[in-house]
């Protein structure tokens, strides 16, 4: 049977191959058995080396290595605790640097917030002084009307110039008559009261509201014992409004009214006539009329057959 030549090739390069691959593994298994003997001489040397040692020696000889092994291991472990330690204490030490950093900065932000706080404050309390609404309570009693039923009594309040709107004011007044010296109630009590939503500022001048009372019995002849400091009017209440920035202000009253008014002459040192005179027809805060009233008591037991009477 005819078979193509590159066949024969192939067939011869197997064969060939699977020769050299059967050489290989005589060669191996000689070299195995070579080993092997070598193996089993080396362990019968052994065995008698064993047989010569007594029990102790053999004993000693594992107690040694035991001990140089378990010593190799005691190095070990108290290395690595050295380093443990070493690193739990870094770790410590590192935490608190790191504390010590935060708190720093955490204190220094702090203290830079509260700044921040207390110049906002101040820029805010300046806009409000400036800025802010402000009222202002005056009061009026008229001893100069000529006719029977009694001078009046007015409330004002009153807005400065250059301001804010005023919201919400409530002005509450109790006026009450009384005796001077001794500061005893003549008659009831009167509400001389304001309400308003709002009192506007002007860049100029002063805005005001205004409320006009009336006081029982006080005529002409109640008027001429005001201003011969025999009686007065006291006034006690609240004044409450909003400034503009969300802020109420409330104020507290109570003034007093001192009235008198004189014209003399004395003779001075020399023979010379000089003319003196003075008068008083305001309201003062009720903390300082004491003072006042004496001082006016004063100049009327000085000047009291030179006192004016009410105008007409």
């Amino acid at each position: 049977m005819w078979i193509p030549r590159r066949i024969e090739l192939a067939i011869e390069a197997i064969a060939s191959h699977l020769g050299e691959i059967k050489k290989s593994l005589n060669e191996n298994k000689s070299a195995i058995d070579a080993t092997n003997i070598r193996q089993d001489d080396a362990w019968s040397g052994v065995g008698r080396q064993i047989a010569k040692m007594s029990p102790d020696d053999e004993y000693k000889r594992g107690a040694n290595t035991y001990k140089h092994k378990g010593y190799r291991q005691q190095v070990v472990l108290n290395i690595l605790t050295g380093f443990l330690m070493a690193a739990t204490i870094g770790a410590f030490a590192a935490a608190g640097i790191y504390a010590c950093i935060a708190n720093r900065q955490l204190k220094k932000m702090d203290e830079t917030y509260k700044e921040i706080q207390k110049q906002t404050t101040l820029m805010q309390n300046q806009t409000i002084g400036t800025k802010g609404a402000v009222l202002q309570f005056v009061p009026s009693l008229n001893v100069l009307a000529n006719r029977e039923d009694g001078p009046a009594f007015s409330s004002t309040v009153r807005a400065w110039s250059g301001r804010v709107t005023a919201r919400h004011i409530v002005l509450t007044v109790r006026v009450q008559r009384i005796t001077l010296p001794n500061k005893a109630p003549i008659g009831s009590p009167v509400r001389c009261d304001i309400n308003a939503p709002q009192l506007a500022s002007f860049e100029t001048g002063m805005n005001e509201i205004a409320q006009v009372c009336e006081l029982p019995g006080f005529g002409t002849k109640a008027a001429d014992e005001v201003m011969f400091t025999r009686q007065s009017v006291t006034i006690s209440g609240s004044l409450v409004y909003e400034n503009g920035f969300d802020q109420t202000i409330t104020q507290n009253i109570c003034q007093t009214y001192i009235g008198y008014r004189y014209k003399s002459e004395v003779k001075g040192p020399n023979g010379n006539t000089n003319l003196v005179s003075g008068e008083d027809e305001s309201f003062h805060d009720c903390g300082d009329f004491d003072r006042i009233l004496s001082r006016a008591m004063r100049f009327k037991n000085r000047y009291q057959e030179n006192y004016i009477p009410n105008r007409p």
